[in-house]
């Protein structure tokens, strides 16, 4: 029998129940009031898209002070290149017509090769292996598969988003749709058929330099690793591209002159000044480094993100540990997630497992 906790009465009211099952109790006898139970956790419900893509871009935010350095360069690029480079839209307007639901299905097979072997506008790099696949089909063949992709691409399912069938096509269902015919060539097509939208920077990550690089040297972004399960490719490569375009900011005439101020001021890497750091921070080498990264390059003194947003910067899930046991966020020597915001100069707080949210303030 439940009796109240002040005078051991049982002359008590439900005054209400919360949605995670506790019970608001009342005394008819003293007055005095009290919560009974434990909250039980709410089921985890999966996030759409839209609410992953809005989170990819809340994570990464640029600084203001390097936001500030970059509106400086992109000053001096326009100063220093006046003239935009305008020779490809005519080569864009043609493609526009072969890619376009009329035109795909019955253009020269001719024109789907020369496509992917021009430089024109974007350099979609060594083309071995589309061209081997294409002489081994032949030109009818391969035609059919290189068509088979862009309309894929371009006019699949629409509950499938656009990020996702890109995904597909590199990774998934469609990937051996036409060998060779991956992301640089894929993105291309997006550049010449969503012009306003998509940067002729073909590649999301590489040694060479990619979207992510270029953020990171840039920007001080650190953008998600490559994962199959938990950062899809398609995702990956329009994302970081919307991020990319709407950081470079205004006064660009067209997507082509933004993608060539990334380059240049990628090049100019040595002038940019290294974000501000207020605090002490430990170069951290772990697995978790890309998390102390971020937390190391944030320029406020306290930061919220949901577990999905860290394993975002991660680019692979959290430990099981980390849903389950909030000393798993403070723990220096028995947890390598704690290490590496410890190492940054933060510390966790308010770890809500249920909402699945942490807090995390700078160390001073």
């Amino acid at each position: 029998m439940v009796t109240c906790p002040k005078c051991d009465s049982d002359d008590l009211d439900l005054l209400e129940k919360a949605p995670d099952d506790r019970r608001h109790i009342g005394c008819n006898n003293c007055g005095h009031d009290w919560w009974r139970g434990e909250p039980k956790p709410t089921a985890y419900q999966p996030k759409g898209i839209t609410e992953l893509r809005d989170s990819f871009h809340a994570t990464h935010q640029v600084s203001p002070r390097r936001q500030a350095t970059v509106d400086t360069l992109r000053d001096e690029f326009f100063a220093a290149h006046p003239a935009p480079d305008d020779d490809v839209q005519q080569y864009w307007a043609r493609y526009q017509q072969v890619f376009s639901a009329e035109g795909l299905p019955h253009c020269n097979p001719r024109d789907l090769k020369d496509f992917a072997n021009s430089d024109t506008g974007a350099h979609p790099g060594n083309m071995s292996v589309f061209n081997t696949a294409w002489n081994e089909l032949g030109d009818d063949e391969a035609a059919e598969r290189t068509r088979g992709a862009i309309n894929y691409l371009l006019y699949g399912p629409d509950h499938v988003p656009l990020e996702d069938r890109l995904t597909h096509l590199i990774d998934g269902p469609h990937a051996l749709e036409m060998r060779g015919f991956k992301e640089a060539l894929l993105t291309k097509v997006l550049c010449i058929m969503q012009p306003t939208r998509f940067l002729p920077i073909l590649i999301y990550t590489s040694p060479n330099g990619g979207k992510r690089e270029i953020a990171r040297t840039v920007f001080g972004l650190e953008l998600p690793a490559r994962d199959r399960t938990h950062s899809p490719i398609g995702r990956l490569i329009t994302w970081s591209n919307d991020l990319l375009v709407e950081a470079a900011g205004p006064g660009f005439a067209h997507t082509q002159r933004i993608s060539a101020f990334l380059w240049w001021a990628k090049d100019r890497v040595a002038e940019l000044p290294a974000p501000e750091q207020t605090h002490t921070a430990t170069n951290h080498t772990g697995k978790y480094r890309a998390l102390s990264r971020w937390l190391a390059n944030q320029h406020t003194h306290e930061v919220h993100a949901t577990f999905d947003q860290i394993e975002q910067i991660l680019g692979f899930p959290l430990p099981p540990s980390s849903y389950n046991h909030p000393p798993h966020w403070h723990g220096y020597e028995g947890s390598a997630v704690a290490r590496a915001i410890a190492d940054a100069g933060w510390r966790a707080t308010n770890v809500n497992l249920t909402a699945r949210r942490v807090t995390f303030v700078r160390d001073h």
